[in-house]
């Protein structure tokens, strides 16, 4: 901690990269330093905060790596987070195309935060749900790994979760609430899944509905289409409300089922706790009334 006699201080909360500078890595390219313990707890910031404003402390694992020359954009650079087994959690490349993955390096020390979730539940456009999100859960305290790859080279370094040391709940508890919400959103991604693929199909039997609609010997198969569209409507209405445009919609329309499912895995990953007695039975109510769906 630095300070002034006035107006300002600076605390610099990782001295890890300079301490594990050293003459081997002086020359070396690209640097993958091993990251500091991190506690599985919240954090960050919300809103804008003025200019004047410092820096929270973020939330998730602080990952520090170094880039004697920035890549050309045709050189792939990635941050793959891993199990203690080898599977991978997360990716994040500077050549993806989705913004929740994409990651921004430059030429010297660079830092990535990753806020310790698995990914998200599947989703699809404009979907809309109220008071739920498709959040994946947090990983539990344990070890896990990191590699930094760019071009053909590949880094890695151990990465230690460690418990919330003010959490009540055990490493089982904390293990029940991840494996309740990868089940649950496991769940709600099949269904979500089950929704792209009817509205791919819808857009095939339009489209070709169309093309043949003034045909005379073409009537039943224009009609096959259409009693397939309203079965196929049928299943994607219960399982979501399609009046759904804005934030506000699910006030005036109920809510179906995936967007039930969904709120409970968010109940469920509030704090430090497994699920209660009431998730689970409401998961155990919605789960047969969403695979009666999907069979149907």
């Amino acid at each position: 901690i630095a300070a002034t006699q006035g107006r300002s201080f600076w605390m610099i909360d990782d001295l890890g990269p300079l301490r594990q500078l050293n003459p081997a890595t002086a020359n070396k390219p690209n640097i993958l330093y091993q990251p500091a313990d991190t506690y599985r707890m919240g954090g960050g910031g919300w809103g804008r905060p003025p200019k004047t404003a410092g820096t929270n402390h973020p939330a998730g694992a602080m990952i520090h790596f170094y880039l004697k020359e920035k890549p050309a954009d045709s050189v792939a650079v990635k941050l793959g987070f891993y199990d203690a087994a080898g599977k991978l959690i997360r990716e994040y490349l500077t050549t993806a195309t989705e913004r929740s993955d994409k990651m921004e390096v430059k030429q010297g020390a660079n830092m990535f935060v990753w806020n310790l979730f698995y990914p998200d539940a599947k989703g699809f456009e404009g979907i809309v749900l109220w008071a739920a999100s498709l959040r994946g859960p947090r990983a539990v305290p344990g070890e896990y790994k990191v590699r930094l790859s760019v071009g053909d080279q590949t880094l890695e370094q151990p990465l230690r979760i460690l418990k919330d040391p003010r959490a009540e709940s055990s490493q089982e508890e904390l293990q029940a609430q991840f494996n309740f919400i990868t089940e649950v959103q496991g769940k709600v991604s099949e269904a979500h899944e089950v929704i792209v693929e009817i509205r791919d199909i819808r857009r095939q039997l339009n489209a070709y509905a169309e093309r043949i609609k003034d045909k005379a010997d073409m009537k039943d198969v224009v009609e096959k289409a259409k009693a397939i569209d309203k079965a196929m409507t049928a299943v994607e209405e219960a399982l979501y409300q399609t009046k759904n445009r804005s934030g506000q919609d699910p006030l005036n329309y109920p809510i179906r089922l995936t967007n039930k499912l969904a709120s409970v895995a968010s109940l469920a990953g509030y704090g430090d706790y497994p699920p209660t007695a009431q998730t689970i039975a409401v998961k155990n109510e919605l789960v047969p009334l969403i695979d009666a769906e999907l069979a149907r």
